[in-house]
């Protein structure tokens, strides 16, 4: 110790020898405790925090959901604490945590006892996380709260004894100022957004890893309604709050908790047009009955997000969807979850066919098979808690053309791509054939003998109206060998074998 009139000033740090002068405070770990108990208000009645865990013990054992990374489950994630830790902890307290982790750590082989601020610090922060692990209650950050004081005391250790030289240079001011001025400007972007805040590692996608009170609470209602400023919009709101009190105007869909008038009309594959202000934490569905009521939503982007929390999304004016067209066999037997009226149901084989009706249409897919052509991104993706893809669904509509290769009396052949491997036939239904009906495509030698064929159809008479748009895939048989073919297709009866149409189309080069 160094004196300087009344003052002294104590070099030493917290980790040298029992023997060494210091502070009485530095002495007196339990003194320090009882410190941050005052200051904190915590009660004096132990029974207070017993009755607490037992009250948490109860929520966990009772499962409630939980959202990670897309996944929900009940039962939870021994990390999931940790990632929270991770994700939604400043940079600079988390980086200063680390070093003095680093620094106490090798300690504790040295002696345990002699490095009191280990025992009294880091041992309650390592059991709290372990006992965090052991449960499934992963709500939020809010249940780390406990440790966190703990966890500054550690952080704050480092700039006292911690010594960053390289050479002759000391570089620890310059990084604890640089570390400070990172968390002001990070503390003064995200205010008072607080509670949705994520730091720079994860950053805008924060609701893409957690949800419920991690950043929504339904705390967003009056910068909603500031945001609308009288304009009507469909709301799917986190929280208990009245939004009218707030001038929203909102028809109210699926929501937590659930509204007193379940909607009737909402169509989670084909939304209405207009305003949608769906929260973060409905959005990932996590604590909805139906998890996936707003996947249509995830797949397209916001117009707008209400500090981190409410997602804004226009839907255009367009024509609603009027059929549904899955692969055989049928993955839903009943699609009501997904459009809320009476639709045309179609069913085809998506192995070697597409039909694109007349109108409005939805294409359903198993997760393990795709189109046949390009029909672009899907609209809506159905996923298990698992966050596996169950089933994707696309729209689409085919589009009013007068041009044909080849005009027939119930098929016209529009369009054709030939690859080395498969033949693809665009074909538009005039009037429904007589059933059963399929397509050929024949391969034969110059001379008119047939060499190889690739009939299928995929799409039953049954189903067929008047300006569907048939694909058909048909493969290059394999075991041709090297020549010229010339290639004919068109439609025959399955009940006779005669030909409706023939067309001769190209040639195969090989």
């Amino acid at each position: 110790m160094e004196k300087r009139g009344r003052r002294a000033r104590f070099t030493r740090p917290l980790t040298e020898s029992p023997g060494a002068c210091r502070p009485r405070h530095h002495r007196s770990p339990r003194r320090r405790l009882l410190f941050l108990w005052s200051t904190y208000f915590f009660s004096l009645s132990f029974t207070q925090y017993f009755s607490e865990l037992t009250h948490l013990n109860q929520l966990a054992s009772e499962g409630h959901n939980a959202f990670l990374f897309g996944e929900i489950s009940t039962r939870g994630w021994w990390y999931y604490h940790l990632i929270v830790f991770f994700v939604k902890t400043p940079l600079p307290v988390l980086v200063l945590f680390v070093i003095g982790v680093l620094r106490i750590a090798p300690s504790v082989t040295q002696n345990a006892i002699r490095y009191t601020h280990f025992v009294y610090l880091f041992i309650p922060t390592l059991l709290y996380c372990l006992a965090a692990s052991l449960t499934s209650l992963n709500v939020g950050y809010r249940y780390l709260l406990p440790v966190l004081p703990l966890v500054h005391i550690i952080a704050s250790s480092v700039v006292r004894s911690w010594k960053l030289e390289v050479g002759s240079w000391d570089f620890k001011k310059l990084f604890i100022v640089s570390l400070f001025s990172v968390h002001s400007f990070s503390t003064f972007f995200t205010a008072p957004n607080f509670l949705s805040y994520f730091n720079e590692l994860v950053g805008a996608n924060g609701y893409k890893i957690l949800s419920d009170s991690n950043i929504d609470w339904g705390q967003d209602l009056p910068a909603l309604g500031r945001y609308l400023n009288g304009r009507k919009v469909y709301l799917s709101y986190f929280g208990q709050a009245d939004p009218s009190y707030y001038g929203i105007n909102a028809t109210m869909l699926p929501g937590w908790p659930p509204p007193r008038n379940e909607p009737t009309f909402y169509s989670p594959a084909d939304p209405a047009p207009g305003l949608y202000a769906i929260s973060a934490s409905n959005l990932s569905g996590v604590q909805l009955y139906d998890a996936n009521a707003f996947a249509y939503f995830r797949e397209l982007k916001p117009s707008s997000i209400i500090n981190h929390s409410i997602f804004i999304f226009e839907i255009p004016e367009r024509k609603p969807v009027t059929a549904i067209a899955q692969c055989a066999p049928t993955l839903l037997n009943n699609t009501g979850s997904l459009i809320n009226k009476p639709i045309r149901q179609i069913t085809f084989d998506c192995d070697k066919s597409l039909i694109i009706p007349n109108e409005p249409t939805l294409l359903l897919y198993p997760s393990e098979k795709s189109p046949i052509i390009g029909v672009g991104d899907p609209v809506h993706q159905w996923r298990w808690n698992s966050g596996i893809t169950r089933y994707r669904l696309y729209r689409v509509e085919s589009a009013e053309s007068n041009s044909f290769i080849a005009k027939g009396k119930y098929l016209s052949l529009i369009k054709f791509d030939l690859t080395s491997e498969a033949l693809i036939l665009h074909w538009r239904v005039e009037e429904p054939a007589p059933p059963p009906v399929s397509i050929f495509a024949h391969f034969n030698y110059p001379d008119g003998a047939l060499a190889d064929s690739s009939d299928g159809l995929g799409v039953s008479a049954e189903h067929w109206q008047r300006g569907d748009v048939i694909i058909t895939k048909h493969l290059i048989p394999k075991n041709l060998p090297q020549g010229v073919y010339e290639i004919k297709v068109g439609l025959y009866s399955l009940a006779n074998g005669e030909r409706v149409s023939e067309i001769n189309l190209t040639q195969l080069k090989k």
